[in-house]
């Protein structure tokens, strides 16, 4: 015969406090990761942040390759852009009394995703124009754009041929930055 448990009133357990904070806490902290990410990645480059900054630095070149570079100005632009998706305004540039800002930061990440994609893709086109076999090879010799362009360039490159992937992914690069800084056109 099977064993019935005994059920424990609630009030036997102590309710945890709570940690919440509102999302413009979330954001600003996000902002201040950014910041420090470009940071990091700037003084990496420049083999001023030890054992860690070497490792760092690394890690971005296999993974963005010439656009390692860049890095922390892409980390840069997206605590930028975290910081303007934070403030509320009209159309026609002014505060909304009321307006409460946006909780959602997902255009920003969409954005910067699709700026890191696009920007390793059209370096690694370039670096693997004359021979399109070569895309994880470079990645190997720190080349091109790591194995993120690789993953994005080697595909289209096998679609269509050198220009037509040179355009859709400028194209791409251009959509990012008005998705990640919420640009009209």
């Amino acid at each position: 015969m099977a064993r019935r448990r005994r059920r424990r009133n609630k009030d036997y357990y102590e309710e945890l406090p709570q940690f919440r904070l509102s999302p413009g806490t979330k954001r600003g902290i996000l902002v201040v990761v950014f910041f420090v990410l470009a940071l990091l990645t700037f003084l990496a480059f420049f083999e001023q942040a030890g054992s860690l900054g070497k490792i760092v630095a690394q890690i971005m070149r296999l993974l963005l390759g010439w656009a390692a570079v860049v890095s922390p100005l892409i980390f840069l632009g997206m605590g930028v852009a975290l910081i303007l998706a934070g403030r509320p305004t009209s159309p026609a540039g002014g505060k909304r009394e009321g307006e409460e800002p946006p909780t959602s930061n997902l255009r920003v990440y969409i954005g910067g995703v699709l700026l890191t994609l696009a920007l390793t893709g059209v370096l690694h086109v370039i670096a693997m124009r004359g021979s399109p076999e070569s895309a994880f090879d470079l990645v190997k010799s720190e080349t091109g754009g790591g194995y993120f362009g690789a993953l994005v360039a080697f595909p289209l490159f096998a679609l269509v041929d050198f220009w037509a992937s040179a355009v859709i992914l400028v194209a791409l690069l251009r959509v990012s930055l008005v998705v990640l800084f919420n640009l009209d056109l």
